[in-house]
């Protein structure tokens, strides 16, 4: 049979289409490659789960961490690094307190249960301090009935790797053992080092709760720069610096190693929360990350206001 014109005309058109719609599909599919993932990342001290308005008015602790599950989820939180958690303390915890001693480990299990989304968590201990259960077996590797005291980070995305690096800067420490925590009334410093699988590109989240000396903090700069040097992905440091925007390691971070979401110029006071007077609270990113929408979040349970931004994972 033969063939008329028309016919071919049709069939040539509907070639045309495919191969254009296949196009179409092939430029979705590149654009989604390339295209930033957003992400909601905060940092937050919360004091040992305590309430502070409460410890203010009686002085007596009343840990609840069920309020900063709440706060995650509320807010949207993706990943969220934490200062002075707590794991079988007297501050924060009584011997039938349950699964609550471990407190990054509650609130990460409370966020699945609530969610029903998986979230990780790891957890840095700082200070070994007195315990509220002599009988508690801590999953850290420290002798049963030790109280913990530290920093976490817990994400919503997989962490496929993390690493603790001590920043022990008083004379006492002994540098060889890391399980030696307090040593003339100090707290030994970390920086917790967190890959996060997120889509198909590893970030690397760094959290940290600085030292209240001046010079501490300077030389924890200077191990921070040393870390960083070593990192590939992109990054997003975070955490209770205790430096406000007039110290010269603020700004050396800001014109050196990496970039602040908020204007260190003007402030936005997240310390202390019923009357903030200073920030001293700080998300910093590489120049790879896109941020926006920063802000210091009114809540009072802490004594810190946390912190959040969106900032964009653009795909390797």
């Amino acid at each position: 049979m033969k063939k008329n014109s028309s016919t071919f005309i049709k069939i040539a058109f509907k070639r045309i289409l495919l191969i254009l719609s296949c196009l179409i599909m092939t430029l979705a599919v590149c654009a989604c490659k390339i295209a930033p993932t957003w992400l909601k990342v905060s940092t937050y001290n919360v004091w040992k789960c305590c309430d502070y308005p409460t410890y203010l008015e009686t002085k007596q602790f009343d840990a609840n961490a069920d309020k900063i599950v709440d706060f995650v989820l509320d807010e949207n939180i993706d990943v969220i690094a934490l200062q002075e958690v707590d794991v079988n303390r007297i501050t924060s915890s009584a011997p039938d307190s349950g699964p609550e001693k471990d407190q990054p480990k509650y609130i990460t299990d409370c966020l699945k249960d609530k969610s029903g989304e998986n979230y990780y968590y790891c957890f840095a201990p700082t200070l070994v301090r007195e315990a509220a259960d002599t009988e508690y077996k801590n999953p850290y590797g420290y002798p049963t009935g030790t109280g913990l005291y530290g920093i976490a980070v817990i994400s919503r995305f997989p962490i496929v790797d993390y690493r603790v690096v001590y920043l022990a800067f008083h004379d006492g420490y002994d540098e060889e053992n890391e399980k030696t925590y307090a040593m003339n009334g100090y707290e030994r410093r970390a920086l917790l080092i967190v890959d996060i699988m997120v889509e198909r590109q590893v970030v690397t989240v760094i959290n940290t709760h600085f030292d209240l000396d001046v010079e501490s903090r300077a030389k924890s700069i200077k191990v921070l720069e040393r870390e960083l040097e070593n990192i590939d992905n992109p990054v997003i440091f975070m955490g209770d610096l205790n430096m406000t925007e007039r110290e010269d390691s603020l700004t050396y971070i800001a014109e050196n190693l990496l970039t602040p979401v908020s204007d260190i110029g003007a402030p936005q006071f997240s310390f202390p929360s019923n009357k903030p007077n200073r920030q001293i609270d700080w998300i910093f990113v590489s120049e790879d990350i896109g941020y926006k929408d920063f802000k210091v979040i009114n809540a009072t349970f802490s004594d810190h206001c946390p912190l959040s931004v969106l900032v964009n994972i653009p795909e390797e």
